[in-house]
């Protein structure tokens, strides 16, 4: 079995009930990197608990087999579950573009924008050192509504 990724450790992170933005960027501060991630939680441990994180859980439910199915399922299928990008943590949210975006353009991976029917889903693109959407598709030509998501 292949080696998880640091963004599809990123991606499982985001989807560990009662994990968010705060907790996320706390670990980022704490771990440096979320490569290997149960293991630099176990690592970090002292310093998450005196942040109040619940780490140990966190690593349960990263490590659970119900996790691993749905990373493995996401990566068969090609699917890149990104993040919102909040912008109200804008250190958290530089570090995870220059993290993903790389990576998301090399496997030429779609990103879904869940609130904008006008653009649902585009390929990235880098030109001249910025990134930017390509092969936009709105919420009308995919025949889906992801609005209600």
């Amino acid at each position: 079995m292949r080696a998880i990724t640091e963004s599809e450790w990123l991606v499982a992170l985001h989807h560990v009930p009662g994990v968010g933005w705060h907790t996320i960027h706390k670990i980022k501060e704490v771990c440096q990197s979320f490569a290997h991630l149960p293991d630099r939680l176990k690592q970090h441990a002292a310093e998450l608990e005196a942040l109040r994180l619940p780490w140990r859980a966190i690593a349960e439910e990263l490590a659970s087999y119900e996790r691993q199915r749905k990373m493995k399922r996401f990566r068969e299928k090609r699917i890149d579950v990104v993040t919102v990008f909040d912008d109200r943590y804008p250190e958290l949210l530089i570090d995870e573009k220059a993290q993903l975006f790389p990576e998301l353009l090399e496997r030429g991976s779609w990103l879904c924008f869940t609130h904008d029917s006008t653009c649902a889903v585009a390929r990235l693109s880098l030109e001249n050192g910025r990134y930017g959407a390509v092969q936009k598709l709105s919420d009308a030509e995919l025949d889906l509504d992801l609005d209600a998501a």
